[in-house]
């Protein structure tokens, strides 16, 4: 299941499983974005360097599911972890689209804002508007 469904499962129902599947989702899906940046923005094309690459950040990723589903379920350090994979992510694009010369480079530029956009919307969170939609929502 992707991390979408998680989410919104998370948000109609407020228990802890569906928490725990939401925030691991949530660190995959950004592990894996991480790798794909950082080997797309360095341009890596030696297999042992992108193993080398991925096994480091799936290190991370898995350890940080083990501690936050075994250990402590603790949403602000689940904060500070995503926020932190998401801010690299987005300066690898950023770095990428800047130096890049592909035809379609605007649109990286476009998920790019949109993504800091959306990341600002699940720092700076704030209750349901008329009572239906909040900033994770949108």
């Amino acid at each position: 299941m992707n991390s979408w469904f998680w989410s919104a499962v998370f948000h109609t129902r407020d228990v802890d499983i569906t928490k725990r599947l939401d925030y691991s989702s949530a660190i995959a899906v950004l592990g894996f974005s991480l790798i794909v940046s950082i080997l797309r923005t360095f341009d890596v094309r030696v297999e042992a360097a992108r193993v080398m690459v991925s096994a480091t950040v799936l290190a991370l990723v898995t350890t940080h599911v083990l501690y936050i589903n075994f250990y402590k379920l603790d949403y602000g350090w689940n904060m500070i972890v995503c926020v932190a994979m998401g801010v690299a992510q987005l300066f690898l694009w950023a770095r990428w689209a800047a130096v890049s010369r592909h035809p379609s480079n605007w649109k990286l530029w476009v998920v790019v804002i949109a993504s800091g956009l959306a990341m600002l919307l699940e720092i700076y969170d704030f209750p349901p508007y008329g009572g239906y939609s909040d900033a994770h929502s949108i």
